[in-house]
């Protein structure tokens, strides 16, 4: 988890099993391997042991999926290895369907 320096997000993400072991040997995600960010909007109060920070509601979440093999070469969203498709709390279903095909 993330708090990003304007103090109004919080970045979760999610990654397949050995994902982490498995950058921190090679310095690279392994072929495959799916990740989840989950950017939620927070509140926040001052306390008198300090500043306070939580999720509050869903911004917008990602779903990444690394492919070194080109398995899906059509497909516009591709970066660097990463097949991915952004969908919104109110929306969740209206992208996912982009990274399957």
């Amino acid at each position: 988890m993330v708090l990003d320096p304007q103090g109004n997000e919080m970045h979760f993400t999610y990654a397949s099993p050995g994902t982490a072991e498995y950058y921190r040997k090679t310095g690279k995600c392994a072929d495959g391997v799916v990740l989840v960010k989950e950017m939620c909007f927070t509140d926040d109060v001052q306390l008198t042991t300090g500043e306070a920070h939580w999720s509050s509601r869903l911004k917008q979440c990602f779903t990444m999926i690394k492919d070194d093999k080109n398995r899906f070469p059509n497909n516009p969203l591709w970066v660097d290895g990463l097949r991915w498709a952004p969908f919104t709390a109110d929306a969740p279903t209206s992208r996912c369907r982009l990274i399957a095909k």
